[in-house]
Order: C-alpha cells, then sequence, then structure tokens
C-alpha cells in the first residue's frame, strides 16, 4: 500500500521530468486551451513572473522575450525565448546571444555550453506546469 501511495505522488514528478532527445529545438506544451487564450494565458504567466516582453504579434499569436542572462559555471551567455501559440499548444524556441553570434538553443550531444544553454528553456517550460513534448 505505501508503495501505491508513493508511486501516485511521484508519478507527475516523472511525466515532467522526461529528458528531451538529442537535436531537441521546440519545447511544446499542451495547454487545451485555443490559440487566443493560450497567447494571452502565456503573457500574462510572463509579465506575472518578471520576464520582460521584446515583442509580441496578437494576429499570430507569438511573443519574444527580452533576452536574459543564464550563467552556468563560468561561461555567461545571453538568451531570449520565443513562444508561439498555436490551436492547443504553446510552441517554446530560443536562441542564444553571444557577443556578435546567434544561434538556435538545441539539445546536442554532451557538450556543456549547449546542453546548459537548453536547461533555461526546460525550467521556463516546467513552470508552465502543462504536460510537454519535444521536437526538433
Amino acid at each position: 500500500m505505501k508503495t501505491l501511495i508513493l508511486l501516485i505522488f511521484l508519478l507527475p514528478f516523472i511525466a515532467f521530468s522526461q529528458e528531451p532527445p538529442i537535436g531537441t529545438k521546440k519545447i511544446i506544451v499542451q495547454t487545451d486551451l485555443p490559440a487566443k487564450e493560450g497567447f494571452y494565458l502565456i503573457a500574462n504567466y510572463l509579465l506575472d513572473n518578471g520576464y520582460e516582453i521584446k515583442s509580441k504579434d496578437t494576429e499570430l499569436f507569438l511573443i519574444e522575450t527580452k533576452s536574459m542572462i543564464y550563467q552556468s559555471g563560468r561561461t555567461t551567455t545571453r538568451y531570449l525565448v520565443n513562444i508561439r501559440s498555436k490551436d492547443d499548444k504553446l510552441i517554446i524556441t530560443g536562441k542564444w546571444i553571444s557577443g556578435y553570434n546567434t544561434g538556435i538553443i538545441e539539445k546536442k550531444l554532451p557538450s556543456k555550453w549547449f546542453i546548459d544553454m537548453f536547461i533555461p528553456l526546460q525550467n521556463f517550460a516546467g513552470k508552465i506546469n502543462k504536460p510537454l513534448t519535444y521536437s526538433n
């Protein structure tokens, strides 16, 4: 009985801790809301949690945050989050910025810098508390 109760308690944490496969560029959050409502949900979430919105498109339901600093060990990099509300999903992607170089955040083979850059996207998506899937 104790094992069953423990399994029921841990199941939500196991479901949300799915590791993204190599090559992942998108995190998809299932909202079960129409695109417009999902757009306003994520816009309010961003503002309520201290994120700054750089730009938004209310026709295509796109939001881009202002760049933020992510530090891992001795490496400091800026990144921004792009969110598109489409159908009943939020599609989250990111871009890293280092000096004059930019690139799409992607889960790669063990390379400390790239894997670390995917962590802020995962943390961001995980805080929304909705089911996640991953895509290239």
